[in-house]
């Protein structure tokens, strides 16, 4: 779950002008981050192995053309985990 700080944090660090699913996106990543990191702390992970397994799995699915896709998707995540944590919008 989310706490009011995040929220108003979240709300705060947007610019003057933005679309509704920026923040929602932006606090659908910080609660999916704080949930991987309790997930971590609990000891409920995969191996290196297993998640490059699943992943081969799914990019096999998703054909050439999808890869950059993912790839794009996954850029746009990471650029806005960097911004969340920068911004403090996250527990460590």
């Amino acid at each position: 779950m989310i706490g009011k700080n995040q929220l108003l944090d979240t709300i705060k660090n947007l610019p003057e002008k933005f679309s509704v699913d920026e923040p929602i996106n932006r606090l659908v990543l910080i609660q999916k981050i704080e949930e991987g990191l309790q997930q971590v702390k609990e000891q409920k992970t995969v191996s290196y192995e297993a998640a490059k397994k699943r992943m081969s799995k799914r990019l096999k699915w998703f054909g050439p053309s999808g890869h950059l896709q993912i790839l794009m998707k996954l850029q746009t995540t990471l650029h806005m985990i960097v911004h969340a944590r920068q911004n403090n919008e996250f527990k460590e």
